[in-house]
């Protein structure tokens, strides 16, 4: 059992017997469930170990690039090429203050990846002696910008990403360069190895303490039936 398809049928079975009404459990409140007490458990470790384990990594396949307008370069170096990625980019986990963003750059597994900015130093990238023809990437507006004064920065269609996302079935909508999706509800969910049990027992403890029957309730129900002689 792997995947999200899996775990939710996993939920469903273990607290259908316990409830009093299984078809008012939306399975979209127990996808949410999963997707927080993983991020939850995700957190708690990257505070312990400050290592992204590769399990929860997810690749964003071909990404593809355009120009970005005039309007979103104002901050950046006038020399600066900027281009930004066409779809939104699946949010990122923040992990040690950081997003849990582990790869931005060229598709060729063996290319040096982009530097990490964050605003400040993206407007001045560029201007120092060991950043003339870098290239460095910002998040900002859901999207990835990719800044650089090298002229062939502009060729860049394509690039590859990979990055522990919030809610992992925000990378459905991007597919690798053979055109298979890059992700599916049937296909290995992205959580830390051995951790489904754990996340399985809060979230069917966070569902019972929802739907089950008060104990009250089952108490006068069973007095009930003893003042009835049954």
């Amino acid at each position: 059992m792997d995947t999200l398809n899996e775990y939710i049928y996993d939920v469903y079975e273990s607290v259908k017997p316990h409830i009093k009404d299984d078809e008012s459990l939306d399975e979209r409140y127990i996808r949410s469930l999963i997707h927080n007490q993983r991020e939850l458990w995700i957190r708690n470790d990257a505070a312990k170990n400050r290592r992204i384990p590769e399990s929860i990594v997810q690749d964003l396949g071909c990404v593809e690039m355009e120009r970005a307008s005039d309007v979103e370069c104002c901050d950046y170096s006038s020399e600066c090429k900027v281009l930004r990625t066409k779809l939104e980019i699946p949010r990122p986990v923040t992990l040690n203050n950081a997003m849990a963003i582990t790869y931005v750059g060229p598709l060729s597994s063996s290319g040096k990846g982009f530097k990490g900015l964050n605003h400040d130093e993206a407007k001045y990238f560029g201007n120092g002696r060991f950043t003339s023809q870098g290239v460095g990437y910002e998040y900002k507006n859901d999207r990835l910008y990719i800044i650089s004064k090298n002229a062939t920065t502009e060729l860049m269609e394509k690039i590859s990403v990979r990055l522990v996302a919030v809610n992992p079935e925000d990378v459905i909508y991007f597919t690798r360069c053979t055109g298979d999706p890059c992700y599916s509800d049937d296909m290995t969910y992205p959580i830390i190895g051995g951790l489904w049990p754990f996340m399985k027992e809060q979230i069917v403890n966070t569902i019972l303490s929802r739907y089950r029957l008060p104990e009250d309730t089952i108490n006068d129900g069973r007095d009930q039936l003893i003042m009835n002689g049954k």
